[in-house]
């Protein structure tokens, strides 16, 4: 295997065979490349027809399989939202090889003690994972083609006599008949949408990396750090101000209590546009244990698959959302009873959703959501609506998605869609219930004030930043953006922002994502051939819905795409 780091020369020119390139290599290039492997030992199967391969891996992380954000250095306290147990970077259905084990399988063999299926793993041991699994794959794919991997970021990629050109930050220039760009969320980059939000000359801290952003030395202790954004990287910001500052969380009862050490910030204060909190996802042993849900969620998926395609927002509102609603209402009445809680009359699923969409909230009713969620995580509460909901989107994701990807939902339906998935992202796909106790213990604790959280960032009189609420106002210290770039917005820096420029490939309309086919090749106006193209991944999302995930099974374009490749050289296949 060719290692480099910085070449102004065109490998393509020196070696034989087919040039194939991945450019990012994260999860979905590892994925990408996993496939390309099993397709290349098939063919390499059938005989010699099958000509020699030369692949380019150009990414930029450290590490190829877990790129940035599964970094193998970040600290222990940033962690999965998804159960080591679902966690698998192979293909069950098609694999030649019988080495290839699950996260909690590759754990147990290291004799690794996180390898608890239901545990929410640190991401820089899904990373280690994730990086030994690229590893396994090169070495195998060493053995039927050449590989190289280029440590830079790619600048731009387009055609050049009947190839795909790829130039990279440091001069790099490779040719190439199939290109793959996998750049998943493009690096750390910071939101844009900051100076929209009036918050223009306030400077804005970057969460990640932790160890460099909000360090003591950027954001001293004492500070009033206010933080944008009340999602996943907001929990990450807050635990790394904190824990990541020395300060320890000990159990008292069945709560946490939080020791500072002395060098936290004086007080950190979340907002957000609309101020709703994600909630715990929940242990399922401890909830559902001897409840069979599966038949209900198997009727919902069913439901789904028969609403005729493309949905509008009629469809939208009179089939699709009550699908979902109904089967959450199935669960959380099954699970009621078989906990020997008998549930209430009336419709507690739909009261709730539009209690929880309407308006913004304040500081007491977002604590009451976060810790009833908690609190049924771990069993200690009989299951609420919130619940049931969170249940029945999870299990009906899959159909979802295979619904309405590739132009399902037709454009002016989009708006209705995206509100829903919007509020479900905070209720079904929020943190572990161990991190969400950890910032409940910062609350009490009198670090973490929530009076802010559908407040305002903007500047006093005398241009000082402070936070203002309906009652409260605050001058603050420092501002953390939390808010990570939407798969919307590109980078002007990456590849995929000058292919767009020149029309190569375009935003499918109503969704603003990419949009590719089955096998990732852009579509656009047919000026342009896209074909040895493909671009997989969190770009594409809303023409492919639900990419920010590690999921095997959920989509099914990188087996197509890495299957097409190989067809296209090895002529026995065609």
């Amino acid at each position: 295997m060719n290692q480099q780091t910085t070449s102004n020369s065109t490998p393509s020119a020196d070696v034989t065979g087919r040039q194939i390139a991945i450019v990012g290599c994260g999860p979905r290039g590892l994925y990408c490349l996993e496939r390309l492997c099993y397709e290349l030992f098939r063919c390499n199967g059938t005989g010699p027809s099958c000509q020699p391969h030369h692949i380019t891996i150009v990414e930029p992380a450290e590490h190829c399989g877990a790129g940035a954000v599964y970094d193998l250095d970040q600290p222990a306290w940033l962690r999965m939202n998804f159960a080591a147990k679902h966690i698998d970077a192979w293909c069950r259905n098609d694999s030649l090889f019988d080495d290839e084990l699950n996260l909690v399988d590759w754990l147990a063999d290291r004799g690794d003690g996180h390898g608890e299926p239901e545990a929410f793993m640190p991401r820089a041991v899904v990373g280690r994972y994730l990086h030994d699994c690229f590893c396994k794959v090169v070495d195998r794919l060493s053995l039927i083609a050449e590989i190289s991997i280029v440590r830079q970021s790619v600048t731009d990629v387009f055609q050049n006599e009947g190839r795909w050109r790829i130039t990279g930050t440091e001069g790099y220039c490779v040719d190439a008949e199939e290109v793959v760009i996998t750049v998943g969320h493009e690096g750390w980059r910071e939101s844009t949408i900051a100076a929209s939000e009036g918050v223009s000359g306030i400077e804005l801290t970057p969460v990640f990396p932790v160890n460099i952003r909000l360090h003591l030395s950027t954001i001293p202790a004492a500070s009033v750090v206010a933080v944008r954004g009340f999602g996943l990287s907001w929990i990450d910001a807050a635990l790394s101000l904190t824990i990541g500052r020395g300060g320890k969380f000990d159990k008292v009862g069945d709560q946490l209590k939080y020791y500072p050490s002395g060098s936290e910030p004086k007080c950190i204060i979340p907002f957000s546009r609309s101020g709703r909190p994600m909630l715990a996802k929940p242990l399922t042993p401890r909830i559902a244990s001897g409840v069979d849900l599966a038949r209900i969620w198997q009727r919902g998926r069913t439901q789904i698959s028969e609403i005729a395609a493309p949905l509008n927002a009629l469809s939208i509102g009179e089939q699709f959302w009550p699908v979902v609603s109904q089967c959450a209402r199935a669960a959380w009445s099954l699970v009621n009873r078989q906990n020997g809680h008998e549930p209430s009359d009336g419709s507690p699923i739909d009261e709730f959703f539009e209690l929880w969409c309407c308006g913004k909230q304040d500081a007491a009713t977002v604590a009451d959501a976060m810790r009833r969620s908690v609190a049924i995580a771990l069993g200690q509460h009989p299951v609420d609506a919130a619940w049931a909901l969170a249940e029945a989107w999870r299990h009906l994701y899959p159909a979802t998605v295979e619904k309405i990807s590739h132009g399902g939902l037709s454009a002016e339906a989009w708006p209705a869609f995206t509100r829903i998935a919007q509020e479900m992202e905070r209720i079904a796909f929020g943190p572990p219930a161990e991190n969400l106790r950890r910032i409940l213990a910062l609350i009490d604790a009198g670090i973490i004030d929530l009076r802010f959280v559908s407040g305002e960032l903007g500047l006093t009189a005398e241009q000082q930043p402070r936070l203002r609420a309906e009652y409260f106002e605050m001058e603050i210290t420092h501002c953390v953006n939390a808010v990570i770039p939407s798969p919307l917005n590109v980078s002007q820096n990456g590849p995929l922002a000058p292919l767009l420029k020149r029309g190569v490939i375009r935003r499918l309309h109503g969704t603003q994502g990419i949009e590719v086919d089955s096998k990732g090749q852009p579509v656009n106006d047919g000026k342009t051939d896209t074909a040895g193209l493909a671009i997989l991944g969190r770009p594409t999302e809303g023409c492919i819905l639900g990419n920010d995930t590690l999921s095997r099974t959920l989509h099914q374009h990188v087996n197509h795409w890495a299957a097409s490749v190989v067809q296209r050289g090895c002529p026995v296949l065609s």
